[in-house]
C-alpha cells in the first residue's frame, strides 16, 4: 500500500536473557506475600521463555526470587554450622517447594475443603493425606527460620486453613494467633474442652523426646524392659521409639522430629484458665489483674514470654529457636549412637527467677479417668495454683550410676515396693519413715574445667519456691540427650510429700511440663498435672 510504514513487532526471543530474567523477577514479586500470581503464567507462554526461566534452566533467578521473599539468615546460618553451606540451587528448590505449599494452602481455603484428594486431583490412595502432612512440616519449619518474611506468608491463609489437632496444627495455631482467636467466653470454653485430653491425659498424650524415666540416653535395646503382655490401663508407655520424619528440605534431605503436641496444649491452657475461687479452672474473662502469671496478648511464640499485663504479640526471631531446632534434629532416636544435643547446649536456660501455675485433677476423677471413663476426662473438675521458682545451675561431673536408675529413683529416691493398688490415695501420702531414702552423692563441680569430654558434664539445679501449700526445696538434673529437666519438689516441712517435676525450656523463656506423685512405681501410671513457669 503506497504511503504505508511497516512497524517491527518485537520478537520475544530476540529479548536478551538477562532481560527476561529482570522481568520474570519482577513478575513475580507480585503479590507480596504468598505465591506469585503471574509467574508461571509467563514461564508457560511460550518454549523460549521456559527454556530461559524454568527453575530447570534457571536457578539464580529462583534464588533470587527466595533471598526476596523469605528469611535466608536462619537456614544459612545452620546449614553452615553443619558443614554443608547452601547453594544456590537450595535456595531454589526451597523456593518452588514452599510456593507450591502456599498455593495449595491457598486454593484449599478458596475452595472450602481441606481434603487434597478433591483440591489437588490426587489419588485416594493415601497420596493426599502425605501431601497435607509435607505442607504442614513446611509451614512448621518456615516459622522456625522467621526473622522478617516468613510469618506474613503463613499469615494469608495458614489461621483458615488450621482446623485438625496434629502436632504441627496446634503449634502452628498457638504460635501464629495464641488465645486471640478466642473472641468470645464460648469460644474459649470450646478450646477448653478441645484441650482437655491433652492436658489430662498423661498416659495417653507424651509430653517427652524421649520416655521420662531414662536419665541417661541413648539407651541399649537390652536395657528397655519388654511391653506389658496383657493390656492394662494402669501401666505405662515407657518403651523408647524412633521420631525421626526425613523431609526435603532446600533440596536436601533432612531428617527432624516433630514438636510435642501436649506442650501446645499446656500453653494454650494456661493462657485461657484462671481461678474462680471455687477450686474449678473456669475461661477467664477480658479483664485480667497484674498478678496473672501468663496473658494470652503478651504471649511471645514459640514457646511463650513475659507475663502479666497485656501487651503486642511478639513473634520470635530465628536465632531464638536456635536451640529449639537443635533439639528437634538432634533428638531423633533414643537408640542411635552419636544423638542427642549435649549438656553445655542447655547451660543458664534454668538460671533465674520464675513464677507460673500448676494444675491438678480432681484425684477421683483421675483414677476414674485412667479406667477409661471419658465422661471424667471431659467433665472431671480440675483446679491450678500459683507458684514460684528460683533456681540455680552448676555444671557437674556426670554421676555413672544414674545410667541405670530411673529419673524418678535418682532424683526423687521414689519408685519404691507398694503393696497398695493403682493410684491408691494411700500412695500419695508420705511416709514418715525415711528408710531407704538414698543420699546426695557429692557432686564434683567442674565449672571452668576444659577438655573434659561433653559427655562426663551435666547440669544440676538446685533452689527453693513456695506456692499456696507452703514453702519447697527444688533439686534435680537436666538430661544432656535433650535437655528435659527433672526436679524434686519437696515442701518443707513435708506434710505436702515430694513430687517429681519434668519439662522442658521452650523458646521465649517458658518451662512446661508435668508434674508426678513419687509413690507410684515407674512402670505404672501415676498421678500427674501440668505446668507452666516463666521467667521474671
Amino acid at each position: 500500500m503506497a504511503g504505508s510504514s511497516t512497524r517491527l513487532v518485537p520478537n520475544i526471543d530476540t529479548v536478551p536473557p538477562e532481560v527476561l530474567e529482570r522481568i520474570a523477577f519482577f513478575v513475580a514479586l507480585e503479590p507480596h506475600f504468598g505465591p506469585p500470581s503471574h509467574l508461571p503464567a509467563l514461564v508457560r507462554s511460550t518454549k523460549h521463555l521456559e527454556r530461559h526461566l524454568s527453575i530447570k534452566h534457571n536457578k539464580r533467578l529462583y534464588a533470587q526470587l527466595f533471598r526476596s521473599k523469605f528469611d535466608t539468615t536462619a537456614p544459612e546460618r545452620r546449614y553452615a554450622t553443619g558443614g554443608a553451606p547452601l547453594a544456590a540451587s537450595n535456595l531454589a528448590d526451597e523456593y518452588v517447594a514452599r510456593v507450591d505449599t502456599l498455593r495449595r494452602i491457598r486454593r484449599r481455603v478458596e475452595l472450602g475443603d481441606i481434603r487434597p484428594a478433591e483440591v489437588d486431583g490426587e489419588n485416594a490412595d493415601g497420596e493426599g493425606t502425605g501431601r497435607v502432612l509435607e505442607d504442614l512440616w513446611r509451614c512448621w519449619i518456615t516459622l522456625l527460620e522467621h526473622d522478617a518474611r516468613n510469618v506474613p506468608h503463613l499469615m494469608q491463609h495458614l489461621p483458615d486453613y488450621i482446623a485438625l489437632y496434629h502436632a504441627l496444627v496446634m503449634w502452628l495455631s498457638w504460635s501464629l494467633q495464641g488465645a486471640r482467636a478466642d473472641h468470645t467466653r464460648a469460644d474459649r470454653d470450646e478450646k477448653l474442652f478441645v484441650l482437655r485430653p491433652y492436658v489430662f491425659a498423661a498416659h495417653q498424650f507424651d509430653a517427652y523426646h524421649a520416655p521420662w524415666p531414662y536419665p541417661r540416653l541413648p539407651v541399649s535395646l537390652s536395657h528397655v524392659p519388654p511391653p506389658p503382655t496383657q493390656p492394662d490401663p494402669f501401666l505405662a508407655d515407657l518403651t523408647p521409639r524412633p521420631r525421626a520424619h526425613t523431609l526435603t528440605h532446600f533440596g536436601n534431605a533432612l531428617r527432624i522430629s516433630p514438636p510435642i503436641l501436649a506442650h501446645a496444649a499446656f500453653l494454650g491452657f494456661f493462657a485461657r484458665v484462671r481461678p474462680d475461687g471455687a477450686g474449678v479452672a473456669v475461661a477467664e474473662d477480658d479483664s485480667e489483674s497484674e498478678a496473672d502469671v501468663e496473658s494470652s496478648e503478651g504471649q511471645t511464640v514459640l514457646g511463650g514470654g513475659r507475663s502479666g499485663r497485656r501487651t503486642k504479640k511478639r513473634v520470635l526471631k530465628s536465632r531464638e529457636v536456635d536451640v529449639e531446632w537443635t533439639r528437634l534434629t538432634r533428638c531423633l532416636d533414643p537408640f542411635e549412637v552419636g544423638g542427642g544435643c549435649g549438656a553445655m547446649l542447655f547451660r543458664g536456660m534454668f538460671e533465674g527467677a520464675w513464677e507460673g501455675r500448676f494444675s491438678f485433677f480432681e484425684f477421683d476423677a483421675y483414677r476414674d479417668m485412667l479406667g477409661g471413663s471419658i465422661r471424667s476426662l471431659y467433665e472431671g473438675p480440675f483446679s491450678e495454683q500459683p507458684q514460684v521458682w528460683r533456681l540455680t545451675e552448676k555444671v557437674v561431673r556426670a554421676r555413672p550410676s544414674l545410667a541405670n536408675t530411673s529419673t524418678l529413683q535418682a532424683i526423687c529416691g521414689g519408685d519404691r515396693p507398694a503393696t497398695a493398688g493403682p493410684l491408691d490415695p494411700g500412695l500419695l501420702r508420705k511416709k514418715e519413715s525415711e528408710e531407704g531414702e538414698q543420699e546426695d552423692e557429692e557432686e564434683e563441680d567442674v565449672e571452668g574445667l576444659e577438655g573434659m569430654p561433653e559427655g562426663e558434664k551435666e547440669i544440676a539445679i538446685t533452689g527453693t519456691g513456695h506456692s499456696a501449700w507452703g514453702r519447697f526445696n527444688l533439686r534435680g538434673r537436666v538430661r544432656a540427650w535433650d535437655g528435659m529437666f527433672m526436679l524434686c519438689k519437696e515442701y518443707t516441712p513435708d506434710r505436702r510429700g515430694r513430687w517429681l517435676y519434668r519439662g522442658y525450656v521452650l523458646p521465649g523463656g517458658v518451662l512446661v511440663g508435668r508434674w508426678r506423685d513419687t509413690f507410684t512405681p515407674v512402670h505404672m501410671a501415676g498421678y500427674e498435672g501440668t505446668f507452666m513457669m516463666v521467667k521474671r
